[in-house]
Parts: C-alpha cells; sequence; structure tokens
C-alpha cells in the first residue's frame, strides 16, 4: 500500500513538473526561494523536465523494489535507489540551512512559507515512506 501511494505521489509530482516546463506559470515565488523579491534561480523547461523524468523514474525504482513491476534482475539496482531516495528526500527535508528545509533561516518569503508547510514535510514522508520500501 506505501508503495502504491509512493509511486502515484511521484508520478503525480512529476507531471506537475512537466506541466510547469510545457509554460504554466501562476504563483512562482512558492516554488523557488527567493531573496530581496528575486529568485535565486530561474528554473529552465529543459531542467524542470529534467526533473520530472527523475521523479519517474524514482517512482520506477519503488515499483521495481516492491514488486509493483516485477523485474528480479532489477532487484539491486532498486534496493540501493531506493536508499538513494531516502537520502536525497531525507537532505531536502534538512536542508540548506539557508533557504530550504526544516533548518532554514530565510523565513519571510512566500517560498520559505510554502516550504515550511508543505514541501519539507513532503520530503520528509517522501523519506520515510521510501525507508519502508527500502526495508520491504
Amino acid at each position: 500500500m506505501i508503495a502504491k501511494l509512493l509511486v502515484a505521489i511521484f508520478i503525480l509530482i512529476g507531471l506537475l513538473h512537466l506541466y510547469w516546463a510545457a509554460g504554466a506559470h501562476g504563483g512562482e515565488s512558492a516554488f523557488v526561494p527567493s531573496v530581496g523579491g528575486k529568485p535565486l534561480f530561474q528554473p529552465t523547461p529543459l531542467a524542470t523536465i529534467a526533473v520530472a523524468l527523475a521523479l519517474f523514474g524514482a517512482a520506477g525504482v519503488v515499483a521495481i523494489r516492491s514488486g509493483i513491476l516485477p523485474v528480479p534482475e532489477l532487484a539491486l539496482p532498486a534496493l540501493i535507489g531506493c536508499w538513494a531516495l531516502v537520502a536525497v528526500f531525507g537532505l531536502r527535508a534538512i536542508g540548506d540551512f539557508r533557504y530550504l528545509g526544516f533548518f532554514k533561516r530565510e523565513r519571510g518569503t512566500r517560498f520559505a512559507r510554502a516550504d515550511t508547510l508543505v514541501y519539507s514535510p513532503l520530503c520528509a514522508g517522501l523519506a520515510a515512506m521510501a525507508a519502508v520500501v527500502a526495508v520491504g
């Protein structure tokens, strides 16, 4: 059940990134860290597509590790991949100690509020669910 939920979440977030890459606009200040009202970076459509593909790959790793997608010859890479997801999303939840994560110092922006309420807890949850799938 957790694996199916995790696969669905990764696919939905990947689709959201494709939507953004296709040119969807509105609320960008809630999606990218900023300082003084200026975003720290401008994600390109290509970079956003790359993130979407990585999220689809994460869904595949979880699907293989959990047996949703039975590919026995990829069992070990899927196990390693699940632990990599635990690390990546766990570290993202902790953050860079400045602009993102639970321990950020910059807290007065729209992104910082969304990060505190949504993004960091989501990443912590994704890390925890990936750990459950990895332990299997």
